[in-house]
């Protein structure tokens, strides 16, 4: 395991040369600060490192400003003027200017550079080196117009905020607890195995035993309810039937006192008028009795019509629950009205 800082017992070899027990090199500090940091440039002041255009032919300006790269920091303090190569002729090309973090031994630094892109009729910035002890950040993206000696302003593509190159803040890298919380999860879910272990045998599983027994008591009710209710619509409809034979039998009776009634085919008037009230002949009444008896003149073209002998004694026909009785002879009317 690395670790460090700490003060090293300093000893000497043959040639007098210290040695310490203890030391480190940049690479330790620079992991550090990496895992402290996110790659970037800082953004105090806003123009650090900003690409400009520049006065003299093919050329750019790059300001004071300062960087993080893999954990080393660049740290630029003049304005920097960088010169690209010549336009071509027959197509235009991008370029880019960046940050090389170089650690390599001849190098060993952070500089700025141009990075030349290929010359296209569609042309796309180059690629970014981060191999081989080279990691680039990506300043600005240049675009180089065939046949042209000047880069102007609107040339120029600031690229410090995209994802290759971005601010340097406090490494954002979310925290993985997903070890931890496997272990939390399986703790947790033997502790709620045991509890439930434990409930089965205390007031607590009697109290449940309890609820579900009350849910049985609960349907047993419901389904007694419904027995009820069924109950008292039987008992509804035989009232009616009652309401009815009691109109029926007062019919009859008025029926039974009249004048007497002249048979027709086989059956007397009196019994074709108790067919057609009390049966459904015809569409006088299918289900039901009616209920009311109404005398009036008739204004009802083809009632339902009974006769005595040969002369007309009675027309009726029903509506809803009334029974309306058209009177032609006056025994009639002093039966209905």
């Amino acid at each position: 395991m690395k670790s460090f800082p700490f003060d090293s017992d300093v000893t000497y070899d043959s040639d007098g040369n210290p040695e310490y027990d203890r030391g480190v090199d940049s690479t330790i500090l620079s992991e550090f600060l990496h895992l402290m940091y996110k790659d970037g440039v800082f953004p105090n002041p806003s123009t650090g490192l900003q690409v400009t255009s520049s006065s003299e032919e093919m050329s750019v300006v790059v300001k004071p400003g300062n960087c993080m790269i893999q954990g080393r920091m660049g740290i630029e303090e003049s304005y920097r003027t960088l010169v690209f190569n010549a336009a071509g002729t027959s197509y235009d090309r991008i370029d880019s200017v960046v940050a090389r973090l170089n650690t390599n031994h001849d190098y060993r630094d952070i500089d700025l550079y141009v990075v030349k892109g290929t010359e296209a009729s569609t042309p796309t910035a180059p690629e970014l080196t981060r191999t081989g002890g080279i990691y680039e950040l990506r300043l600005a993206d240049v675009f180089i117009a065939k046949n042209t000696t000047t880069i102007s302003e609107e040339r120029i593509t600031d690229t410090r905020l995209s994802d290759e190159c971005g601010i340097v803040t406090s490494n954002p890298n979310p925290v993985d607890t997903s070890t931890i919380f496997k272990q939390y999860q399986a703790s947790l879910d033997a502790y709620m195995q045991y509890v439930q272990e434990c409930i089965d045998g205390t007031t607590a599983g009697n109290l449940q035993k309890q609820i579900d027994t009350l849910d049985v008591r609960t349907t047993d009710v419901e389904n007694g309810l419904e027995e009820l209710n069924s109950n008292l619509n039987n008992i509804s409809t035989l009232l009616n039937s009652l309401e009815s034979k009691r109109f029926k039998s007062t019919l009859l009776k008025r029926i039974t006192d009249a004048q007497s009634w002249v048979t027709v085919g086989s059956l007397s008037g009196k019994d074709i008028f108790e067919v057609a009230v009390f049966t459904g002949t015809g569409n006088v009444i299918t289900s039901t009795f009616v209920s009311k008896v109404v005398a009036r003149q008739c204004t009802v073209a083809y009632p339902y019509q009974i006769y005595n002998g040969s002369a007309l004694a009675v027309q009726f026909y029903v509506s809803g629950d009334t029974l309306y009785i058209f009177n032609y002879t006056g025994y009639v009317s002093n039966i209905y009205t």
